[in-house]
C-alpha cells in the first residue's frame, strides 16, 4: 500500500489534454486564428480539480490515502521532466545565451524548481518587465500554481472528504460560484494589477479546480443520450473560446468560464471506447502533452531570441516541440512512473533528488555570477556590463506614478506636465532646465495610462481615476504652461490597441472598437487642449521618441555575446523600420480642429537623419533603456526645454 489510487485511464480526459496543448501552441507560435488558445491552461485546471478530487476521496473511502503518497505521486510525476528540461536549457544557454537573458534564466529555473514561479513572474509583470516572450521557463506559472493546489487541496479535503456527499457538493458548488463571482469583480476594482494577480495567484484559479471536483462528486450521466450531447456541446465550447478571446479580454473570469463549464462537460459526459477524442493521435498528443507543454515555450524564447520568424519556421517550431515532448515522455516520464507502484526504479527516484538539487544549485550560481559574463572577452565584458545598466536606469520616482509631484527647487511651478511614462521619460531634462531658471515643475503622470480626459483603460482602473481629475487640476489657476506626452501611437495609432482604451459615461467605461477608436480618442483631445487654450494656457504636445522595433539593450548584449566583440556596428537602424513618431499625426489633427497655438515640440526629432535613427552612442552604449524609453542620459543631453520656463521677469522664454 503506497497510499496513492492510480485513476482509469480515460480517453476522453487524455483528448482533453490534446486539445488543451493544442490551443496552447498554437496560440503561443502566433498561428492565425488562435487569439484564444491561452485557456487550454485553464482545461488542464479543470483536469487537475477532477483528478486530485477522484485520488483523495477514494483513498478515504478505501482507507488507503496518505498525505506522503500523494505528496510524492505528484512530484514523480512532476518533477523529473521539469527537472530534465531545465537542465538541458541551463546547459545549452552556457554555450548561447548573453548573461542578461541567461541571469533571467537562472531565476526563472530557480523559481520553477521550487515551484514559487507564478509570483517571481507576478512581481516581474509591472510596466517596465521584459516581454512575456523573453523569459525562458514563463509557462511554469502553472505548474507552480498547480503545486500550490496540491499543497492545500488534499488538506482541506482529508478535513471534510468525510462528510455526506450531498454536503460535500453544496460546499464545493458554493466556493465556485463565489469564487467566480469574485474573478468578474475584482478587476474593475483592482485594474490592472488586480488582473495580473488574479492571472498569477492560486486562489484565483481555485475555483476552475473545484469545478473539477464538482464534476466528480455528480457521478456520470444516466443516459447515452445526455453523455453524447454533453460531449459534444462541451468540445464546441472549448474550441470556440479558442478563436473568440484574445488578450484584450479580462482573464482568469467569466469569459473562462466557457473553456472550464465545457471541460467539465466533457469529463462528465464519461463515454469511454465511445469517446470522439479516442482517435490514436489525439491519444498519443493527450499522453505526450504535459512534456509538450514544458518543451514550447523554450522553443518559443528561442526563436524570438535568435530573431526567426515565419509561417514555415513556427510550424517547424511546433513540430520540434511535440517531438522533443515525445522523447520527454518517452525517456523521462515513463522511467519513473514505474515507481508509483513501488517496485523498481526507486534507484531512479533518488537520482532525481540529487540530480533537481544539483539543477537548483546551478541556477542560483548563474543568478549569483550575474549571468557568467567570464564567458565573453573583456572589451565584450564592458559592454554587456553598459547593457545590465541600461536595463535599470529611471529616474522618475516609482512613488510619484499616479499622483502630483512637484520637482525641483526655487519658484512656485507655473509649469505642469501630464502624461504616461514616455512624460516621466523626460525628467532629467525637464529638471536640467528648471534648474536653470530656479523653478520648479509638477508631474501628474501614470504609466501605461494615456492622458487624456475621460479615456480610461478596461484592464486598469487607476487610470480612469487619474483622468477624472485632470481637467480641475489644469484649470483651478495655478499654471500657465501644460505639456501633454504620450506614447500617442500605443494608444492611438496601433487599431489592436485602441480596443484597450474606453470611454467614461453616464453608462460606465465604452470600449472602442477598432475605427470609432481614433475618432472618439481625437474628439477628446481636442476638446480637451481647447479648453486649455480658452484657459489662456500654454499648451505644449511632445510626440514619440522614434521606437524601434526590439529591445535595444538586449539586442545589443546578444550581438556583443554572440560575435565575442566590444564593436558591434549596429548605431543605427532604418528610419522606415521603426515606430513611427508621428502616426497619430498630432500637428495635423490640431491644424484641422482649429487649433494653431499649440506648440509641438519633439526634442528626439535629432536621433534621426539621413533615414536612419541613431541607437547608440560613439562607444557603442545604448541610448534606450528597453524599445521606447531612452536612458535618463540621453533625456537629459537631448530634452532641451527652456523655452518652456519663465525667465527673470516673468516672461516666457519662448516668447
Amino acid at each position: 500500500m503506497n497510499g496513492y489510487v492510480k485513476p482509469r485511464l480515460r480517453k476522453d480526459i487524455n483528448g482533453l489534454r490534446a486539445i488543451a496543448v493544442s490551443g496552447v501552441l498554437l496560440y503561443h507560435f502566433n498561428i492565425s486564428g488562435f487569439i484564444g488558445g491561452f485557456g487550454g491552461v485553464d482545461v488542464f485546471f479543470v483536469i487537475s480539480g477532477y483528478l486530485m478530487t477522484l485520488i483523495v476521496l477514494r483513498g478515504l473511502s478505501q482507507n488507503t490515502y496518505t498525505l506522503r503518497g500523494f505528496y510524492l505521486a505528484r512530484l514523480r510525476r512532476i518533477a523529473p521532466a521539469l527537472m530534465t528540461m531545465i537542465a538541458v536549457c541551463v546547459v545549452c544557454g552556457a554555450m548561447i545565451v548573453d548573461p542578461i537573458s541567461y541571469k533571467q534564466m537562472g531565476y526563472s529555473g530557480l523559481t520553477s524548481l521550487l515551484f514559487i514561479s507564478n509570483f517571481y513572474y507576478y512581481l516581474q509583470s509591472g510596466y517596465f518587465t521584459e516581454a512575456a516572450e523573453s523569459m525562458w521557463f514563463l509557462h511554469t506559472w502553472s505548474l507552480s500554481v498547480e503545486w500550490q493546489f496540491y499543497i492545500i487541496y488534499p488538506i482541506v479535503l482529508a478535513i471534510i472528504g468525510r462528510f455526506p456527499s450531498r454536503y460535500l457538493l453544496l460546499i464545493f458548488v458554493g466556493f465556485t460560484v463565489v469564487g467566480f463571482s469574485l474573478l468578474a469583480f475584482l478587476p474593475m476594482v483592482g485594474g490592472g494589477n488586480m488582473s495580473s494577480l488574479l492571472f498569477y495567484m492560486f486562489p484565483a484559479r481555485a475555483p476552475e479546480m473545484t469545478l473539477g471536483g464538482i464534476v466528480y462528486l455528480l457521478g456520470t450521466p444516466r443516459s447515452n443520450t445526455t453523455a453524447r450531447y454533453a460531449e459534444v456541446i462541451g468540445i464546441l465550447a472549448i474550441l470556440l473560446s479558442f478563436f473568440i478571446f484574445d488578450l484584450s479580454t479580462i482573464w482568469p473570469g467569466f469569459a473562462a468560464l466557457l473553456p472550464v463549464l465545457g471541460t467539465a462537460a466533457v469529463i462528465y459526459s464519461d463515454r469511454g471506447e465511445q469517446s470522439l477524442l479516442s482517435n490514436r493521435m489525439v491519444q498519443r498528443i493527450g499522453e505526450w502533452s504535459y512534456s509538450i507543454y514544458l518543451w514550447h515555450w523554450p522553443v518559443r524564447v528561442s526563436l524570438r531570441y535568435f530573431d526567426l520568424d515565419g509561417t514555415a519556421i513556427r510550424w517547424s517550431a511546433i513540430g520540434l516541440s511535440i517531438a522533443l515532448g515525445m522523447l520527454s515522455f518517452y525517456f523521462v516520464e515513463k522511467r519513473f512512473s514505474a515507481s508509483r507502484s513501488g517496485t523498481g526504479s526507486n534507484w531512479l527516484l533518488k537520482l532525481s533528488s540529487v540530480g533537481y538539487t544539483l539543477v537548483a544549485v546551478a541556477c542560483a550560481g548563474v543568478i549569483c555570477s550575474q549571468g557568467w559574463p567570464e564567458r565573453s572577452s573583456r572589451s565584450t565584458r564592458s559592454l554587456l556590463a553598459d547593457t545590465v545598466a541600461a536595463k535599470s536606469e529611471w529616474q522618475f520616482p516609482a512613488n510619484c506614478d499616479g499622483r502630483l509631484c512637484r520637482f525641483g527647487s526655487g519658484q512656485p511651478s507655473s509649469v505642469l506636465v501630464l502624461g504616461d511614462s514616455h512624460a516621466q521619460m523626460w525628467l532629467p531634462g525637464f529638471l536640467n532646465s528648471a534648474k536653470k531658471y530656479n523653478q520648479t515643475l509638477d508631474f501628474f503622470t501614470l504609466a501605461g495610462c494615456p492622458s487624456v480626459p475621460r479615456v480610461a483603460k478596461r484592464s486598469n482602473i487607476a487610470c480612469g481615476e487619474l483622468n477624472s481629475q485632470i481637467e480641475h487640476l489644469a484649470f483651478q489657476g495655478r499654471y500657465k504652461k501644460v505639456i501633454i506626452i504620450n506614447a500617442w501611437n500605443d494608444y492611438f495609432g496601433d487599431f489592436r490597441k485602441t480596443t484597450m482604451l474606453c470611454v467614461t459615461g453616464v453608462r460606465g467605461c465604452e470600449s472602442f472598437d477598432a475605427v470609432t477608436g481614433k475618432q472618439a480618442a481625437q474628439l477628446l483631445l481636442t476638446t480637451f487642449v481647447s479648453a486649455l487654450v480658452a484657459h489662456g494656457l500654454k499648451v505644449s504636445i511632445v510626440p514619440d521618441a522614434p521606437s524601434p522595433p526590439f529591445d535595444v539593450p538586449n539586442t545589443i548584449a546578444k550581438i556583443a555575446f554572440r560575435e565575442n566583440t566590444g564593436s558591434l556596428g549596429f548605431d543605427r537602424y532604418p528610419e522606415q523600420k521603426m515606430r513611427p513618431n508621428d502616426s497619430f499625426n498630432i500637428s495635423q489633427i490640431m491644424v484641422q480642429s482649429g487649433i494653431n497655438s499649440v506648440d509641438i515640440f519633439n526634442p528626439s526629432a535629432v536621433l534621426c537623419a539621413d533615414s536612419l535613427c541613431k541607437m547608440t552612442g560613439s562607444s557603442g552604449h545604448s541610448l534606450y533603456r528597453d524599445n521606447n524609453h531612452l536612458r535618463p542620459a540621453i533625456a537629459r543631453e537631448l530634452g532641451d526645454f527652456d523655452s518652456l520656463f519663465d525667465g527673470p521677469n516673468g516672461t516666457s522664454r519662448g516668447q
